[in-house]
C-alpha cells in the first residue's frame, strides 16, 4: 500500500538539536572548531549532534517522516537505531507488525526519486540491522516484520519551522522483501 501526502498538509514542526555553523564543538581529535570546519562527523554522530547541512536536512526529513508515520497510525519505538553494521531511521509498530523504516529525501527527481536510492546494498544493511534488533525477541514472540520506505520529494531546508508547499511525501509499505537477503 502506498500513502501519499502533501508536505504542506503535514503542517509546521520545530527542529530539535540542530547545530548552526556558529556553534563550536569538539571533533574526534579533541580540537575545537566551527561545525562547518569539522571533517570527521563520527564523534558528533555518536553524541547525537548534527553537524553538516546535509545531516541537518536529513534530521529534518526524518522528523517530517516521523510526523507522517504517526498520522498514519504508526507507534514509533526507536529512532536512528544502530546495530548489525547499519542504522535504521525509525522502528515502529503498525498495528501488530514491526516496521523498519528508511527515510529518503531528494529536492528534485532529475536523477531518480528518493525511494530509488534504496538499492540492494542499502537493503542488505537495513536487513542486517533489523536482524540485530530482532534478537531482543524470543522465537515464540517474534513479531511479523515489514520494511517500509518514506520518500520525501521537494525542498527540505537545512533548518526552519516549515517546508515548501510544493513537496510531497510517500510512504511505501512493504517496500522490499527481506527473505532474499537472509541467505547472503
Amino acid at each position: 500500500m502506498i500513502v501519499r501526502a502533501s508536505i504542506h498538509a503535514l503542517g509546521s514542526f520545530h527542529s530539535r538539536g540542530m547545530l548552526s555553523d556558529r556553534v563550536a564543538c569538539v571533533n574526534a581529535r579533541g580540537t575545537r572548531g566551527k561545525a562547518s570546519e569539522l571533517h570527521g562527523t563520527t564523534y558528533a554522530k555518536r553524541r547525537g549532534t548534527v553537524v553538516s547541512p546535509t545531516q541537518e536536512r536529513g534530521a529534518v526529513s526524518e522528523e517530517i517522516a516521523e510526523k507522517a508515520l504517526i498520522a498514519e497510525g504508526y507507534r514509533i519505538v526507536a529512532r536512528n537505531w544502530r546495530g548489525g553494521g547499519g542504522e535504521i531511521d525509525r522502528i515502529a509498530w503498525d498495528e501488530e507488525v514491526l516496521c523498519f523504516v528508511e527515510v529518503r529525501a531528494r529536492s528534485v527527481a532529475t536523477f531518480g526519486g528518493p525511494a530509488e536510492t534504496v538499492d540492494g546494498k542499502k537493503q542488505r544493511k537495513i536487513v542486517r540491522a533489523a536482524a540485530a534488533y530482532l534478537t531482543r525477541f524470543s522465537s515464540a514472540s517474534m513479531p511479523a516484520v515489514r520494511f517500509d520506505v518514506v520518500a520525501i520529494l521537494g525542498a527540505v531546508p537545512a533548518s526552519g519551522p516549515s517546508l515548501a508547499s510544493s513537496g510531497s511525501l510517500t510512504i511505501f509499505r512493504n517496500a522490499f522483501d527481506a527473505s532474499s537477503w537472509y541467505s547472503r
